[in-house]
């Protein structure tokens, strides 16, 4: 896929922490990026459709010529919104906003985010303890 952005190619090739999973490299035809514990989704097929579903049932799609749903065809155009099932949005945008709407929501599983994280003495600490209860075990105080 020549044609696609660098912000696309470093979404793909971006390390990611659990639960996120990549299908697919900048180089093939369709790319895939899930969050598998709740199913948000960002997908490229062709670097012609793009897709981004979060986990309440929002779409984010590039224009179709039309899509069928209940025995109708909808012509959709450039800012439409089309509401399926009552639990189903779809938002009819650019491939910029949609890897915009990737980008930001991936962001915060990447690996170099959660690395060398400062840990807090009180994270260790139960309940009934406070530092002062530990500190000799620690310290010769």
């Amino acid at each position: 896929m020549p044609q696609l952005n660098q912000k696309v190619i470093e979404l793909v090739t971006q390390k990611y922490i659990s639960p996120i999973a990549v299908f697919g490299s900048h180089l093939d035809k369709m790319i895939t990026i899930i969050n598998t514990e709740n199913g948000t989704l960002f997908h490229i097929s062709h670097d012609s459709s793009y897709a981004f579903k979060d986990k309440d049932g929002n779409h984010w799609h590039t224009i179709l010529k039309c899509f069928p749903f209940d025995d109708k065809l909808y012509y959709p155009v450039l800012g439409d919104k089309y509401i399926l099932n009552e639990r189903m949005t779809i938002h009819f945008t650019t491939k910029e906003a949609i890897i915009e709407i990737a980008a930001v929501y991936f962001e915060d599983f990447l690996v170099h985010k959660h690395e060398n994280k400062t840990i807090n003495q009180n994270d260790f600490l139960t309940n009934t303890e406070t530092a002062q209860d530990i500190s000799p075990l620690f310290f010769n105080t």
